[in-house]
């Protein structure tokens, strides 16, 4: 019986019921009228557990529990002895026996108590981290239940600012567009001579139109910043959003290389449109080009997509300028674009090609950003 009790305290996880488990053991085998158990926990004294309950409530007989000088030890004066529960050389705590139905025999008791009380002692200590195990695990949900909240909180709040964005967006572009209309029929007028063309006058109504226009670009461009980050990045297969991508530009002349077999990224949703971006430069400022291509390889701490084209490539002093926003004789928010999207998931991207070779475009991707399906790139 005493072996299937240890075997049983063994795989208990409450503390509570490992001690009232041992304390039924020590009863069955040595009798004592009272009995007690003092919790001891990285070196701090807790709680008490008693029989009869309370008996060890009194400070004078607490005291005597932790009482280092009779731990271990036989008490004479009280027919009992007391003892560490220890576990790889940690005192978890220290049992006290007193009223022993043999008392002469309390020196046998504590001989046999210390092998009860090292199983004991082991299953106190599991018990413990058990319970430390559980506190995290809890403690680590709750954080995950108040991160979920905060995100989605967020969500909904990115929701209701990007719906009045694109309302006042919407209304601001109506206004420009009935601006820029009358700008346009007044330059028109002050051409054919409908009013008078003073040039100062003249000079003022290109200014408004530039200005107007200026707005409406850079308006233009919240439209399309606005959705970068906004929905969870997903996986994507990269040779597929290229295809996509190249049949929606006016490639019909221009050899399409692409070599990501089997490539996947972990990106932003609006990644599509990195590659479409690549490929729209190439059209409109690469001249007269004839092969644009893809490929992806193996780097150090991750993949490179290396994009090429064989156009005019870019000047070396614009190599870190075309990222920035409003740089171009476009939009200028292409590859300032480009870039902000392929960040989110901590991906980058360069230009290293030569002036008059072609563009040369390299993006990275870290390890954990990608994965490789049915054939290696």
């Amino acid at each position: 019986m005493t072996i299937d009790i240890l075997g049983r305290i063994t795989e208990l996880q409450s503390e509570e019921t490992v001690v009232e488990e041992m304390l039924d053991l020590i009863t069955v085998l040595f009798a004592p009228a009272r009995i007690g158990f003092a919790s001891i926990d990285g070196g701090e004294a807790g709680r008490i557990v008693s029989r009869p309950p309370g008996y060890y409530d009194a400070p004078e007989r607490a005291a005597g529990l932790f009482a280092l000088e009779t731990r271990n030890a036989i008490l004479s004066d009280r027919d009992g002895l007391s003892m560490e529960v220890r576990h790889k050389n940690q005192c978890v705590g220290v049992l006290v026996l007193e009223g022993l139905a043999v008392p002469h025999r309390a020196a046998e008791y504590l001989s046999i108590s210390r092998s009860v009380t090292e199983v004991c002692g082991l299953a106190i200590a599991n018990a413990r981290t058990y319970q430390k195990l559980r506190e995290a695990v809890m403690e680590r949900d709750r954080e995950i239940g108040e991160r979920m909240r905060a995100e989605k909180a967020l969500r909904e709040a990115n929701r209701k600012l990007n719906t009045l964005s694109s309302i006042t967006r919407h209304d601001i572009l109506n206004q420009l567009a009935a601006l820029l209309g009358y700008l346009e029929i007044t330059q028109m007028d002050l051409e054919s001579g409908r009013l008078p063309a003073d040039p100062t006058f003249v000079r003022y109504v290109a200014n408004e139109l530039q200005a107007a226009r200026t707005i409406q670009r850079q308006v233009e461009f919240t439209r399309f910043y606005q959705d970068i980050g906004v929905k969870e990045a997903e996986w994507h297969n990269a040779e597929t959003l290229i295809r996509q991508a190249a049949e929606e530009l006016p490639l019909s002349e221009v050899r399409v290389d692409i070599g990501v077999m089997g490539l996947w990224v972990y990106a932003d949703p609006l990644i599509g449109k990195v590659f479409y971006n690549l490929m729209e430069n190439s059209v409109r400022h690469g001249g007269d080009i004839s092969r644009i291509s893809f490929l992806g390889s193996r780097a150090e701490g991750g993949l490179v997509i290396t994009y090429t084209d064989d156009g005019r490539g870019i000047p070396a002093a614009d190599k870190e300028r075309i990222f920035r926003k409003g740089f171009g004789k476009n939009t200028g928010l292409g590859l300032f674009l480009t870039r902000e999207i392929l960040a989110i998931t901590g991906i980058t991207i360069n230009e290293t090609g030569v002036e008059g070779e072609g563009v040369r475009f390299e993006i990275f991707i870290p390890e954990g950003e990608y994965r490789l399906v049915g054939s290696e790139t």
